[in-house]
């Protein structure tokens, strides 16, 4: 039976590297890689979950890209999944947001009672800021 199961693993795993680096990332894969980032970024933002700095870096790495008329891929996706460090452009994004917003929304009692909310406007408005000054 492991037999089995570890030869189905081992197909998903090829085919899954055989995938074209420019296609879409998946929704799974942006979580991914949204928690990855959220984990690194918890000691420097020890105010905020990890929870909650995933739900942010998800919702940066979105309007960043769709600013720009691009999307997250399956190549950048591997790419973020092996660094251990948050890339500079989605950083400046989401220090301009904290900034911008009250951070006692994103305090770690608020996470835990799903009482957490991020202004998607004012995130996407930072991000096309930022695009314009490229």
């Amino acid at each position: 039976m492991m037999l089995i199961n570890y030869m189905i693993l081992k197909k998903k795993m090829n085919n899954f590297k055989k995938r074209d680096p420019d296609t879409p990332a998946t929704y799974k894969q942006g979580w991914a890689v949204a928690y990855k980032f959220g984990a690194i970024l918890s000691e420097e933002y020890e105010d905020i979950s990890e929870k909650g700095l995933a739900k942010l870096v998800n919702a940066t790495i979105y309007y960043f890209h769709k600013e720009r008329g691009e999307v997250l891929t399956h190549e950048m996706v591997q790419d973020y999944l092996s660094t251990n460090t948050f890339p500079k452009k989605y950083k400046e994004a989401l220090d301009e947001y904290l900034k911008r917003e009250n951070k006692k929304n994103f305090s770690k009692s608020n996470i835990d009672n799903n009482d957490f909310s991020t202004d998607h406007d004012l995130l996407h408005k930072i991000v096309t800021e930022q695009a314009r000054k490229e």
